[in-house]
């Protein structure tokens, strides 16, 4: 988590292009961390750094995304592994931890980008488009 936010903060193209990649895969990027986290997640720390009211829905979105899936997870593990149930509340609260987790690392990334000088900023994110990233 600690590479991929700050990298999708300093490449949104590239962030939402995995995202679609996801959602037409029906897969996530990552196992513990999707693009859509990773996108809502900035998009939540951009709000509060503008101080946009509508900072709240954002981490409201991001929560439900987080909460969607760790009960998918843990109700594919009960199928597969018998593993007990959790709890509404267990699940709400790893959903919160979660949430707490990709808010924390997208304030930062959205710190670090905000901090690089708009004409290194643009030159960094053509030099990557011309790569092909």
């Amino acid at each position: 988590m600690e590479d991929l936010v700050p990298a999708a903060a300093l490449r949104p193209q590239l962030a939402a292009d995995y995202h679609q990649a996801e959602i037409e895969l029906n897969h996530r990027f990552a196992h513990r961390l999707s693009a859509g986290e990773i996108l809502a997640g900035l998009h939540a720390a951009r709000l509060e750094q503008q101080g946009d009211r509508a900072v709240d829905e954002a981490q409201v979105n991001l929560r439900k995304r987080a909460r969607a899936h760790i009960a998918a997870v843990r109700a594919q593990a009960i199928l597969e592994k018998g593993v007990r149930p959790w709890s509404e509340q267990e699940i709400s609260d790893r959903a919160s931890a979660h949430t707490c987790k990709i808010l924390a690392t997208a304030r930062r990334a959205v710190a670090l980008v905000a901090a690089i000088p708009p004409d290194e900023l643009r030159r960094l994110r053509e030099a990557d488009h011309h790569e092909g990233l």
